[in-house]
């Protein structure tokens, strides 16, 4: 009989089980997120990363899948946390918002190849050549 089925019998004859053994380490927290090969479980271990805290907020913030707030902020004391989560929003807005005028401004160079393109020819372009590069024939 082995021992899972020993304890199972035990259990289904209602009598007593025995405890189950204690681990040989101390069990730490959850890793939080993996940052540069490197498991993120407390504070402490960012700076294991080789990287400051706020240098890991910014690439954090960064990330297009952000952590769960709650998450990130356990990596704190409890006092901090509310501040931390507004921290890390503000840098991700600040990040979309540099984000967005790049493309903008992508958006207005790439307008002004076409109009340029189209006064060149003196017709206006097709979508097809807008999407392949040459006139459709």
């Amino acid at each position: 009989m082995t021992a899972l089925h020993h304890l199972q019998v035990r259990r289904a004859r209602r009598l007593p089980v025995p405890l189950p053994p204690k681990p040989k380490r101390p069990l730490g927290p959850p890793v939080v997120c993996i940052f540069r090969d490197v498991s993120i479980r407390v504070r402490a271990d960012v700076e294991k990363a080789g990287v400051t805290w706020d240098q890991f907020l910014d690439e954090l913030a960064g990330e297009e899948r952000l952590p769960p707030l709650h998450l990130v902020t356990t990596l704190v004391a409890g006092h901090e946390r509310h501040a931390l989560a507004k921290e890390i929003v503000r840098r991700r807005r600040a990040i979309q918002k540099a984000r967005r005028e790049g493309a903008a401004q992508a958006s207005e160079t790439l307008q002004a190849f076409w109009d340029a393109r189209a006064a060149e020819r003196g017709a206006p372009i097709s979508i097809l050549e807008r999407l392949f590069g040459r006139p459709a024939s």
